[in-house]
């Protein structure tokens, strides 16, 4: 759906890169937005793309959840309410990484 659905594709995609963006600051490196699905840091450019939103896996994980059939609705959006923030978290962290491992490559050499 979020891939089929423009507006849902482009929020997903600038809240992630937004957020991104405050991660990367956060440690300190220079980083700007310059579109609203790209950030660069140390001035090489960085394309966010639906992939990396980890909306995949979430999508996953919510259809796995919600077919364990021992379990009642309780529990489900008890696992749910847990595994979603937890994997959207480390999916921030890994797009900052990458995007801050990538702009600083260039230090390195």
């Amino acid at each position: 759906m979020f891939a089929e659905v423009e507006l849902l594709n482009t929020w997903i995609i600038s809240t992630v890169t937004g957020q991104g963006i405050w991660l990367v600051e956060k440690f300190g490196f220079p980083v700007v937005q310059i579109a609203w699905n790209k950030l660069a840091v140390n001035g090489l450019p960085v394309e966010i793309i639906l992939a990396c939103t980890a909306i995949e896996s979430i999508a996953l994980f919510s259809g796995i959840i919600s077919s364990a059939t021992a379990q009642g609705l309780r529990k489900k959006l008890q696992v749910f309410m847990i595994a979603v923030p937890v994997i959207y978290v480390l999916n921030i962290i890994r797009v900052s990484f990458t995007a801050s491992a990538y702009g600083l490559s260039c230090l390195a050499t």
